[in-house]
């Protein structure tokens, strides 16, 4: 049976223990505008923790400007559904970490783009899924419990019992976050030392 994003936040409610089904995350109830506060955050950031082949992608980029900085030759439009980029592609098979292309992810007056000196980028990157109906079984459950977890503070008649689990994920979403940091920027392998290059 496929997901709905209706199926999704109605599991989520029901695992924090309330019986109220919605028919719409845009209806006026506390359920409903508790699942849509949170339901495209905690879609994102899952998507991002578990890297589903299925929710990645690989395009040609757009060249947005020549010569950015002195780092980096290339500018390059980061697509719109991009949530977190995971490599520019070499084209070599299979890639290694010799083969891995730096690039730095940044918003530039306003414009998202990514700085390397790949000619020609490919980008790999985790998209935004919106189609519940393609969601992985696996990832449509991980969802229900990840946005139960957001929800159950706001519908819950006693949060106050929730304080631990609270912190724990507090904890986790920071290293989540430096984790998801360091997703938009590869550096490329550190140079090799003297002592090595001299041998």
């Amino acid at each position: 049976m496929s997901s709905s994003q209706t199926n999704i936040c109605n599991a989520a409610i029901m695992l924090c223990g309330v019986g109220v089904e919605i028919a719409s995350i845009d209806e006026r109830s506390p359920e409903a505008e508790a699942c849509k506060q949170f339901y495209d955050p905690t879609l994102e950031r899952l998507a991002v923790k578990l890297k589903l082949p299925e929710m990645t992608k690989r395009v040609a980029l757009a060249l947005v400007e020549s010569d950015p900085s002195d780092e980096f030759s290339s500018s390059w439009a980061v697509p719109s559904d991009c949530i977190a980029p995971l490599k520019i592609v070499s084209g070599l098979i299979p890639e290694t970490t010799d083969s891995h292309i730096p690039f730095k992810r940044i918003n530039k007056g306003g414009v998202d783009v990514i700085w390397t000196n790949e000619d020609d980028a490919q980008l790999e990157y985790i998209f935004s899924p919106t189609d519940e109906g393609q969601f992985p079984v696996l990832f449509a459950e991980a969802l229900e419990f990840a946005l139960a977890v957001k929800i159950a503070p706001r519908l819950c008649e006693d949060p106050s019992k929730l304080a631990p689990l609270v912190k724990y994920l507090g904890d986790e979403a920071k290293t989540s976050a430096r984790a998801a940091s360091l997703n938009q920027h590869y550096p490329g392998k550190p140079p090799e030392s003297e002592f090595i290059r001299n041998r």
